[in-house]
């Protein structure tokens, strides 16, 4: 399945596709990607709005960031499941961040709502055939399968999990 997800989309999203493990991507989807940030709720609550340089996104704020990303790739999963043949257009994640207003929000709340738009997905994807997560349409100007989505919206918050080790829990 990985091979196939990497085979259709674009090069820049294999970074996201190459950090999930080459496994049913229907039970990867139930909490891939979420669980080290359920681990580590504390730390990630205890860093507040820090940031390790000026201008970096909060940790509430990248949360927001995969919230909205797993909104955003799930309306192209269903419009490409649909054969919808309109392209769908981009967005730019950083005008997304800056006035997404989560400063009120708790990382608890935050995560809540990730966990409950992830089983949003599951669903979604749970009953697919082989052709359907086939299936593919244009988005931001690129080709993109379902399948690729789906490996996506694991990689994805694995990467910026990995940005989190890196940059943050040193704060």
């Amino acid at each position: 399945m990985k091979n196939l997800a990497l085979n259709s989309s674009p090069e820049h999203y294999h970074q996201y596709i190459n950090l999930v493990e080459d496994t049913d991507i229907k039970s990867m989807l139930e909490n891939g990607g979420i669980e080290p940030y359920l681990e580590t709720v504390d730390i990630l609550d205890n860093l507040g709005d820090k940031v390790y340089q000026v201008g970096k996104w909060t940790v509430k704020e990248m949360l927001q960031h995969l919230i909205d990303v797993e909104r955003l790739f799930m309306n192209r999963a269903l419009r490409f499941l649909r054969t919808d043949p309109t392209p769908v257009p981009g967005f730019d994640h950083d005008k997304y961040v800056m006035v997404s207003r989560v400063d009120h929000l708790t990382v608890e709340e935050l995560l809540e709502e990730y966990q409950i738009l992830r089983l949003s997905t599951v669903l979604f994807f749970k009953h697919l055939s082989d052709e359907e997560l086939s299936r593919s349409g244009t988005a931001n100007g690129v080709s993109i399968s379902l399948i690729a989505i789906a490996f996506i919206l694991v990689g994805h918050p694995l990467h910026h999990f990995k940005v989190l080790e890196e940059k943050y829990f040193a704060l």
